[in-house]
């Protein structure tokens, strides 16, 4: 499992901690009705602040709620709070600490499926996790877009200044096109590794398969497993950036020709003359 030092491991510690056993110590079991009980009351607050405009203030409450009850969806909840103020702001900053929120959060949900995993400590029942895996997957993928978008706007030339060399909206449009094609493909490499996975799972499942026969099963499922989180991994980047390319290629397409429509040749009596709005 990878952290960072300082960010990460804290909040599996604290999972690890509550899920172990302990003959000394009598800790409360977390249940996910307990652990639904406190969550809303902090949501209710940080949502609050949401709707006054205030998401960092937000982001911050459900960060700290969540770092205290190590609870997935808090986490979650917190880089949602995050995103929210990177499109307020424009900056990508707010989208590093979300990132790092959700990650935090699928560390968590990862470990509830584990060995280590107890039924002392568990903040989310068994069938939400897959649903939490899928959206914390999906943020990452919204969280990549929205960062390629603001660093282009951040890369764009002020508008009453003369751009020296600015991509052009087919252009823009044209590679992210391109990448999004990549990504098709990569996600379509990690659909066929998840599938060669399953495939060999039924295999170590079966009783006769034992011996040379199993290691050549398990050696065909890491594959797979590989191929999926490769093809998966690099598919999303790639598709997502490519997709924010084509948004931003198409709003300057959009600003083109609302700035050609401001223009319009007149007749005189001497020729022609150019006239509208600069």
């Amino acid at each position: 499992m990878e952290t960072a030092p300082g960010v990460r491991l804290p909040a599996i510690a604290v999972a690890v901690a509550l899920a172990l056993p302990g003959p000394a110590r009598a800790e409360p079991t977390v249940t996910p009705q307990t652990m639904a009980g406190t969550r809303s009351t902090v949501q209710a607050a940080a949502k609050a602040e949401l709707d006054a405009g205030d998401a960092k203030t937000a982001a911050e409450r459900l960060e700290t709620a969540a770092r205290q009850l190590g609870d997935p969806v808090l986490f979650l909840d917190a880089a949602d709070a995050q995103y929210a103020a990177a499109e307020s702001e424009r900056t990508t900053g707010p989208l590093d600490r979300a990132d790092e929120l959700v990650r935090i959060a699928l560390d968590i949900l990862y470990f509830l499926q584990g060995p280590m995993a107890s039924d002392t400590w568990r903040p989310v029942d068994s069938f939400e996790i897959p649903t939490l895996v899928a959206r914390a997957n999906d943020f990452l993928q919204r969280s990549q877009a929205l960062r390629a978008e603001i660093e282009a706007e951040a890369a764009a030339p002020p508008e009453d200044e003369e751009p020296k060399k600015r991509a052009g909206p087919k252009i823009l449009i044209g590679v992210g096109a391109g990448l999004t094609a990549l990504g098709v493909a990569g996600l379509g490499v990690g659909v066929a590794g998840l599938a060669l996975g399953a495939v060999q799972q039924n295999k170590a499942d079966d009783p006769t398969v034992y011996g040379a026969a199993y290691d050549e099963v398990e050696r065909k499922g890491k594959v797979g497993n590989a191929l999926a989180y490769a093809g998966l991994a690099a598919g999303a980047v790639l598709g997502a950036v490519g997709i924010a390319l084509i948004v931003v290629g198409k709003k300057r397409a959009g600003r083109q020709r609302e700035q050609a429509a401001r223009l319009r040749i007149v007749p005189t009596g001497t020729g022609l003359s150019i006239a509208g709005r600069f």
